[in-house]
């Protein structure tokens, strides 16, 4: 995987959170929840029914990025008179992670919050008081004044994640339990080594449980006796995190094609997070196939998992999966079913990427499908049921639609029969489902583009809100000056995108914080939560 620099200047309000950030850290892997004593919410026990909880990254793990249960936001209400920022909490990291949320949820002292859960590169989460913006608690999982701290990035030899790396990919909640799983990952520099710990934390308190943390390891050994081993400095856990069955399922890239990585994909138990279930190498006999997906996350359809590997080395006879589509069988992990890219010669000397999107799985009637897409701009839609297998001449799946050689390089959304898809340098556009194949065309677009047509700065990552089939809005960020300049939160009626309804470069006061790469906003009971670097910002109605 390769972005390009985000530069940006640490501040002044930076330098004083980091500072009490130190002044707070006890431990140099568990979490040490800093209490808050909150401010008053506005949420009780007696909150109006309908609220929803967002568990996952895109809402659901067929990661179709709907949210189909809002009432409140409606293209009527959305503009810039009736709708806009309403205040913004200063974090002590870039937030790659998209923001999860848990309504109605019973703190320590008796209170009753909404709170959005905020993750941070400087390995650090938050509880945040949807309705006020009060911090409720914070953990960080790094120790400065014992020499534990985040990776700085010069050590990955990367500035694809600048200017450090600790908690990168989305974490993932199971509200029947109340946890929420994460991935840090950091350095000890008494001796120059290297760590990455699965967390499992209870909501209300920041407390770890399940016998959390757990050290992130694992080997695999070859027919040849070669033994690989997972490398917690290059391995990048940039995907989301996948809850499924009383298992969580993590995922790794790597740092600037560097380290000379593998693809990794682990399962460990939900209940007890030091029990490993399942691991599985990409290219076990070769090299690269990293799982990064744009940030986006393995999906499942409940029956099985669907991961996109990214350019490396392929050879069905020994298992290398580079530029492929997977079908897994959930905790074995043991491959049932596979799509591989015909071209993945090209694909791979050149760095186009085969799943720089998230596999988007559409269930509609008898249609089966999963929709994944390159940085050569090619949409593919494969059949869940059987994905295609390998043809050296042209490519065995349903359908493709081509972004005029712009790259896919965000996640897309499905709602209501139509694709939504922002390549770079491109409008946002959305494709009609008609008897299991999208139009070629898109049957609407907004009339600006997104992103500058290079890697820095990548087109719309979009995300739906709605009341059913009723009152669709289409939400993306425009990130193309990516830590120099803040992103700009745009609403489109969903029915045609053309129709832009709001943007946050309106009104003065209403901007966001500067863009964080892959971002997209959360849309929740009446809410907009945009990520951003150091800051996380809240719309809604005035």
């Amino acid at each position: 995987m390769k972005h390009k620099t985000q530069k940006r200047r640490w501040t002044i309000i930076l330098a004083i959170t980091l500072s009490l950030v130190i002044l707070s850290v006890t431990c140099a892997c568990q979490s040490n929840a800093t209490i808050t004593t909150p401010a008053p919410s506005t949420t009780t026990a007696s909150a109006p029914s309908g609220k929803i909880d967002v568990l996952t990254y895109h809402y659901d793990n067929l990661r179709d990025g709907a949210d189909t249960s809002e009432t409140i936001l409606t293209p009527q209400n959305v503009n810039s008179t009736t709708f806009g920022k309403l205040f913004s909490v200063p974090v002590d990291g870039d937030v790659y992670a998209q923001p999860l949320y848990k309504s109605d949820l019973l703190m320590p002292d008796g209170t009753i919050h909404d709170v959005m859960f905020v993750a941070t590169a400087h390995d650090s989460l938050y509880a945040i008081d949807a309705n006020s913006g009060a911090v409720l608690w914070q953990d960080s999982f790094i120790n400065p004044a014992n020499g534990i701290i985040a990776v700085p990035s010069a050590d990955t030899n990367s500035t694809d994640i600048y200017p450090e790396v600790g908690i990168i990919g989305t974490p993932v909640i199971d509200a029947s339990t109340s946890t929420i799983y994460l991935v840090s990952k950091v350095k000890d520099t008494n001796n120059n080594t290297y760590a990455q710990y699965l967390h499992a934390i209870d909501l209300a308190t920041g407390k770890e449980k399940f016998n959390g943390p757990e050290l992130i390891s694992a080997n695999i050994t070859n027919p040849d006796g070669t033994v690989i081993s997972f490398d917690p400095l290059f391995g990048n856990q940039r995907s989301t995190l996948l809850l499924l069955d009383g298992a969580v399922y993590i995922a790794w890239a790597s740092h600037g094609d560097n380290g000379g990585y593998h693809g990794w994909i682990m399962s460990y138990s939900a209940h007890d997070v030091t029990q490993q279930l399942g691991v599985l190498i990409t290219t076990p006999n070769g090299s690269y196939g990293g799982v990064w997906m744009s940030g986006g996350g393995l999906s499942s359809n409940g029956s099985y998992i669907f991961v996109a590997v990214a350019n490396g080395s392929f050879n069905l006879s020994t298992q290398d999966y580079g530029d492929s589509m997977l079908k897994l069988s959930p905790s074995t992990l043991k491959i049932t079913d596979s799509f591989s890219s015909f071209n993945y010669k090209a694909l791979n000397s050149n760095d186009d990427d085969f799943g720089s999107a998230e596999p988007l799985l559409v269930q509609s009637g008898s249609t089966s499908l999963v929709i994944t897409a390159d940085k050569l701009g090619v949409v593919y839609i494969l059949n869940q049921n059987k994905l295609g297998g390998f043809n050296k001449n042209k490519n065995n799946d349903i359908q493709e639609i081509t972004m005029d050689n712009n790259p896919v390089m965000n996640n897309m959304a499905y709602f209501n029969g139509k694709l939504y898809v922002g390549a770079n340098n491109m409008p946002l556009e959305s494709f009609a489902l008609s008897n299991g194949k999208f139009s070629q065309n898109p049957v609407s677009q907004t009339q600006n583009t997104f992103g500058n047509g290079g890697e820095d700065g990548q087109g719309a990552n979009p995300v739906i809100s709605s009341d059913g089939t009723a009152n669709g809005i289409v939400w993306a960020l425009d990130n193309t000056n990516i830590g120099t300049a803040p992103a700009v939160l745009h609403a489109y009626d969903a029915n045609n995108l053309k129709d832009e309804l709001y943007n946050s470069a309106q009104v003065p006061g209403d901007a966001a914080g500067n863009a964080v790469v892959f971002s997209a906003p959360l849309v929740v009971n009446g809410k907009v939560i945009v990520p951003g670097a150091n800051v996380v910002t809240v719309y809604g109605l005035k």
